[in-house]
């Protein structure tokens, strides 16, 4: 059995030091990157040499992103403080005293929203107060983070906001797609971010780089597509021409899913073939009759009903008038001429 090892220390006065709490409560759960970054600042720090993102990538061999991640985890950690200059850019990272997690006065939670959501008030560099820090250059926060909590409707965790950095560095996605993935999301009421990273893995698989391609994959993959199909007798993938129709009816014509299965229905009713024409038809008059409710249709039948009266009813006047003259003309026969007198 192997006993205890005794460490004796042989190092030179050129070093750096590192707290024994950073060692003890903090370096087990961080990963190869973060402890890399971290212990690199210490020792810029301690030469008073300045440094920035590129360079630290340079040096390990990580991109960028990776760089970024590991500050933004050393901030929520409470270790790495953030300094912003008057245009409200990050100019500085500084090293914070390093505190038992159980003494630390913020929650995670705050520390990553203040650090990636909200922007601090800026500050002077030149009257900046003396901290152990080291210069850097890192970009400014992401405008989508805050608009991600509008459309959720909620304050985002950390696991969340990191997720949608992630989907734009990683996944290459546009602002615009990125905005158009979490509008998707939130108005499906998902809330589970883990199904929001799904499409977007989905979604950079399949190629989607613009809105719109992105808008027809997810009407195609979406349950009341399916069922408005499966309403009109159709138990095939959509085609692009099937998926443009239930586009219109959705998207230009704004009818809600009630409406649209009450036209699949008359549709099935009305006709075996060109289903979906036929659909289009009625939702298109719907459209231009400024139909928004199932109450609206019902008034439209009523009028239509009520007009198939009055044309029958003047047919009917029509008919008798001919008939009548019919016998008028003839000099006999008028105990039929009385009954159709009777008749009319």
């Amino acid at each position: 059995m192997i006993g205890r090892i005794r460490i004796d220390q042989t190092t030179e006065e050129d070093s750096t030091a590192v707290s024994n709490i950073f060692i003890d409560e903090y370096l087990a759960d961080a990963n190869d990157a973060e402890i890399k970054v971290y212990l690199y600042l210490l020792r810029m720090m301690r030469t008073g040499r300045a440094t920035s993102v590129a360079d630290l990538a340079d040096h390990f061999n990580h991109t960028e992103k990776d760089i970024m991640r590991s500050l933004s985890y050393w901030e929520e950690q409470g270790l790495l403080g953030l300094e912003y200059d008057d245009t409200g850019r990050l100019f500085g990272i500084h090293i914070e005293d390093v505190r038992h997690r159980g003494d630390r006065a913020d929650t995670v939670d705050t520390q990553l929203r203040e650090a990636l959501v909200t922007k601090p008030a800026p500050v002077n560099a030149e009257q900046a107060p003396a901290r152990k820090g080291v210069t850097v250059t890192l970009p400014s926060p992401s405008p989508l983070l805050f608009i991600a909590e509008q459309y959720f409707g909620r304050t985002l965790n950390p696991t969340e906001m990191e997720l949608i950095l992630r989907i734009r560095d990683d996944m290459h996605f546009s602002e615009d797609l990125l905005d158009y993935l979490l509008q998707h999301c939130a108005g499906r009421h998902i809330q589970d971010f883990r199904y929001v990273e799904r499409v977007a893995v989905a979604w950079a698989e399949k190629g989607i780089t613009t809105v719109e391609e992105a808008r027809v994959e997810a009407v195609a993959h979406d349950p009341d597509t399916r069922e408005i199909l499966r309403a009109l007798g159709i138990d095939t993938a959509p085609t692009d021409k099937e998926l443009s129709y239930i586009m219109r009816w959705r998207q230009e014509y704004g009818f809600s899913r009630e409406l649209i299965k009450e036209a699949c229905d008359r549709t099935v009713l009305a006709t075996g073939r060109s289903r979906i024409r036929y659909c289009d038809g009625i939702l298109r008059s719907w459209h231009e009759k400024g139909v928004t409710s199932m109450e609206d249709v019902q008034r439209l039948d009523e009028a239509h009903v009520r007009a198939g009266e009055r044309r029958q009813a003047r047919d009917n006047r029509i008919d008798a008038r001919n008939r009548f003259g019919q016998f008028a003309q003839s000099d006999s026969d008028y105990a039929a001429l009385e009954q159709l007198v009777i008749e009319s």
